[in-house]
């Protein structure tokens, strides 16, 4: 659990190297040469890294159905044909149903994304949901709609075979992190609603479990080799905006944050949105597009 006691780097420097400007949007994930950006309400434009530039546009499937944010985009390992190019694609639904009876707090999505020259599609294959999200004592902090964002973001470890998720308790002012075995595809209940599997993580799947430093409103996040890496904040030209634009890095091994970043205090000043690596370099992206490689100094 999170105590004051536990060790917080905070590093003023941090190398922002622009690469070029995207379109505006959410988190992404990328894959090989196939940078994907993806907005609020299905759509995806798929950007070339070799090329810097866009070269394509497409909507997932079944949005009338289930429209995830994309707060949090990662691909994962398994394929949904051993022939596909891409493994499956999960993104979460997030705050989209924050005004509705059934908000849908902790559920992820999974697609299948193919491609046919410059052409790409997403297909619903799974949605995995978290089941004890009414449990104040696990997910949720306060009863109600009190706690300001109880949705949580997804993310799998190709390199753990796992999955975290993670939110923000407001109760304590902590975020709690959860790591769970990576769902295969395969597993899961037919659901008529949604025409696909639907897997419930119940609290004895849980594998570990922590809390740490309180995240200010996340943004996009990936995995990587047993770390989150973890955006957050919002636009600080807005007035009397107080959440700065952050990175914060995550040992899901030792169970403890490692690092935080202040971007604001290196001038960045735009809402923070994808992060994602290509190979061992980590990609960053604000809210308006542009696109940087991140070096940790």
């Amino acid at each position: 659990m999170y105590c004051a006691e536990n060790p917080v780097t905070i590093t003023a420097h941090i190398r922002l190297t622009p690469l070029f400007t995207a379109c505006r949007g959410q988190d992404g994930a990328i894959f090989g040469d196939y940078l994907f950006r993806f907005e609020n309400d299905g759509r995806c434009f798929v950007f070339s890294l070799k090329e810097q530039k866009q070269i394509a546009e497409f909507c997932i499937d079944k949005t009338d159905l289930l429209k995830p944010h994309s707060n949090a985009v990662a691909f994962g390992a398994e394929r949904y044909d051993e022939a596909d190019e891409f493994p499956l694609l999960y993104t979460n639904i997030y705050n989209n149903y924050a005004r509705q009876e059934e908000r849908l707090e902790g559920v992820c999505c999974v697609y299948r994304i193919t491609r046919a020259g410059h052409a790409f599609s997403g297909t619903l294959v799974q949605v995995i949901r978290i089941g004890f999200v009414e449990e104040l004592q696990l997910w949720k902090s306060l009863p109600g709609r009190e706690d300001v964002r109880p949705y949580g973001n997804f993310v799998p470890d190709v390199f753990r075979d796992k999955m975290y998720a993670f939110l923000m308790r407001d109760k304590e002012q902590v975020t709690r992190y959860f790591s769970f075995r990576l769902p295969r595809l395969a597993e899961g209940e037919m659901c008529d609603r949604w025409g696909v599997r639907v897997v419930t993580l119940q609290k004895e799947d849980i594998l570990s479990q922590f809390d740490d430093a309180y995240m200010h409103y996340m943004q996009g996040a990936c995995a990587y080799d047993g770390k989150i890496y973890s955006a957050e904040g919002f636009d600080m030209n807005h007035p009397g905006q107080v959440n700065h634009p952050a990175i914060r890095v995550i040992d899901m091994d030792a169970g403890k944050q490692l690092q935080y970043f202040d971007l604001y205090a290196q001038g960045k000043t735009l809402e923070p949105e994808l992060m994602d690596f290509a190979g061992d370099t980590l990609y960053y992206m604000d809210v308006t597009g542009n696109t940087y490689a991140v070096t940790f100094e």
